[in-house]
């Protein structure tokens, strides 16, 4: 019976103001040329995996796609434009991480609880339901301190109009 629920309401979200949307989740590495970096891409600190853990172990697998990006310069920031009627930002709690802003559409939210110490991968720290209605949502994430804001990967759900 959950099932049937959880399909209702799926299908539900794929109808939104008369209109019938085709979704799809699109991964977009730190890596990806649709980011809007500054300062430069070239300017981030770069961590890959394998990582050590604070217990000593070794995790493959701690960054999403095998890398993440770092800065600690306030005011760098990282964008990216998107259609969708969904969007995530992923990245790992350190005890070095600081806060941060994001930017949606003009509507900023502060994060503070960045910071973990021992590590933990592949945090969702953000996300947003937006109206897929609206072309061209971008989200901005903004280094407020001299502490690393990182980027692992941001996730968003793709709404393409259907006939």
């Amino acid at each position: 019976m959950s099932h049937v629920r959880s399909l209702s309401a799926v299908l539900l979200g794929l109808h939104i103001v008369g209109r019938t949307y085709a979704q799809n989740n699109v991964t977009v590495e730190e890596s990806d040329a649709a980011l809007v970096y500054t300062p430069f891409k070239s300017t981030w600190d770069s961590f890959g995996n394998p990582q050590t853990r604070a217990d000593g172990t070794v995790d493959d697998n701690y960054f999403h796609g095998g890398n993440c990006l770092a800065i600690k310069l306030p005011g760098a920031t990282v964008s990216l434009t998107f259609n969708g009627s969904y969007i995530a930002y992923y990245s790992d709690m350190m005890n070095n991480h600081g806060s941060m802003s994001v930017t949606l559409d003009g509507k900023i939210t502060t994060l503070n609880t960045f910071n973990a110490a021992g590590g933990v991968r592949q945090v969702k720290l953000f996300e947003s339901f937006v109206d897929p209605n609206t072309p061209n949502h971008t989200i901005t994430l903004t280094c407020l301190e001299t502490k690393n804001m990182g980027l692992d990967y941001f996730l968003y759900t793709a709404a393409t109009p259907t006939m």
